[in-house]
């Protein structure tokens, strides 16, 4: 009897010892809890961005994206650019997972005074690594669809580790020699209607005139060409390159006036 009642008691503490035991691994078990961040580069060859929030990524891109354009339009030197931005998740509690789409205009400001204009295409992954192109569009529309897409592929990085890379690419493009003219009469300060008729006289708006020794869309001397295009930034250039010679004449029509052209 005693011994039975040792065997019993026996097994009920083992029984006891289990029950306040720990399931296996239970105590391994990770506790996970993922948060959106992106990070962004505002030009090539530049390192990323410290991480930050979705909207806060978005907002570096815009600010990246309307600073290429800018100097981009400027002068066209380098003709194109790049801005990217990189959606991924990291540990920390689950906190911003969506951004609002801005409404963004950077570049047709800078146009109006600006011989080119600007066409961008943006890249985004469509499925987890691959990646589609858009159609070309303005620089404010390839922001907007990237934070568009965005919200919509940031699930998606949640749940499968994924990297979602965004990359915006920017080109210059010349505009039509007569819109040039008005662009870079706005900027230099010149009256638009004499700037475009004297050119009209001149060359008949064709970059390709020749009348030697005169040439291109202002009919510039080939003789003085070389100093005039090194003088006023185009160096090297061609007088029958529309946007040098058409520059060149302008800032010299404002820095000496009219008096080199018979059609002023």
């Amino acid at each position: 009897m005693t011994l039975a009642i040792k065997t019993a008691a026996g097994m009920l503490a083992a029984a006891m010892t289990l029950m306040a035991a720990p399931a296996l691994g239970a105590a391994e078990a990770p506790n996970e809890s993922w948060q959106l961040r992106g990070q962004t580069r505002m030009r090539s060859g530049q390192g990323l961005s410290d991480p930050r929030t979705i909207s806060g990524a978005v907002d570096l891109l815009q600010q990246a994206a309307c600073r290429r354009s800018e100097v981009l339009l400027a002068d066209a030197k380098p003709p194109r650019a790049e801005v990217e931005m990189v959606l991924f998740r990291q540990q920390g509690p689950l906190d911003e997972t969506r951004t609002g789409v801005p409404e963004v205009d950077c570049d047709t400001r800078a146009m109006r005074t600006s011989g080119h204009r600007l066409q961008a295409w943006l890249t985004y992954p469509k499925a987890p690594g691959k990646y589609v192109r858009s159609k070309r569009m303005t620089v404010g529309a390839a922001v907007e669809l990237a934070a568009k897409l965005a919200n919509d592929i940031g699930a998606r990085v949640l749940q499968s580790d994924e990297e979602a890379w965004f990359k915006i690419r920017i080109r210059t493009r010349e505009k039509p020699v007569a819109g040039m003219i008005r662009g870079l009469a706005r900027r230099y300060g010149l009256d638009i209607s004499t700037a475009v008729n004297v050119a009209r006289c001149e060359s008949g708006l064709n970059p390709r005139a020749y009348a030697p020794p005169y040439a291109g869309v202002y009919q510039q001397h080939t003789g003085h060409w070389g100093s005039r295009a090194r003088n006023y930034g185009h160096a090297g250039a061609s007088p029958f390159d529309a946007y040098a010679n058409v520059d060149v004449s302008l800032r010299m029509a404002r820095a000496q006036g009219w008096r080199h052209w018979g059609c002023a």
